[in-house]
């Protein structure tokens, strides 16, 4: 990544510190901000692929940065794909003599 001007990272700080301290924060940085939305919305369940486009970065980035926060998710995911098949298992030819 391309590093940042003096004067681009100095109208960055005269912005960025007064817009925390006008929401009641303790200073934070920009990157942590964005750490910070990514981490709750993949805990809030948003799919990878749409966090991605919110954070205009790939799936492939926040994957490889955030999985450790994936395993619940998973988790709900593999037990509702198991409930619909359950469900739905007739409809596959399950428990009527098919082979799987």
């Amino acid at each position: 990544m391309a590093r940042r001007s003096r004067r681009t990272r100095r109208r960055v700080r005269d912005e960025w510190n007064p817009a925390i301290r006008a929401a009641g924060l303790e200073h934070r940085t920009p990157y942590a901000m964005r750490h910070f939305f990514i981490s709750e919305a993949i805990a809030a369940g948003i799919p990878s692929y749409e966090v991605a486009r919110l954070a205009g970065t790939s799936v492939i980035q926040i994957e490889a940065t955030y999985a450790h926060l994936f395993g619940e998710y998973l988790e709900r995911s593999r037990t509702a794909l198991e409930a619909f098949d359950e469900q739905h298992s007739e409809a596959y030819g399950r428990g009527t003599g098919a082979v799987d």
